[in-house]
């Protein structure tokens, strides 16, 4: 899995990759947006297509919120998720 984000003033865009050759389900994100070192906001939910996966090679993005609209100026991502068999 491969993951980038770039920033606006109220969300994160987050875009995961999966670059292995079996589908990744359920891929699950913990956004943690951060102002300085102190983190002022978080969001979870998941990164996946409507089969509840990202299929090998390709990219799904998401749209993340900071839903108390705190000034942030990074975030730090977590993922999770199962690989097929």
């Amino acid at each position: 899995m491969e993951c980038s984000h770039s920033l606006t003033a109220e969300k994160a865009i987050i875009q995961v990759k999966n670059n292995g050759d079996k589908p990744a389900k359920f891929v699950g994100y913990v956004v943690f947006f951060k102002n300085g070192e102190k983190v002022v906001d978080y969001n979870r939910g998941f990164c996946i297509d409507d089969d509840s996966e990202i299929k090998p090679q390709l990219t799904e993005i998401e749209e993340v919120p900071s839903f108390y609209r705190k000034t942030f100026d990074s975030v730090e991502i977590y993922l999770t998720g199962r690989c097929s068999r």
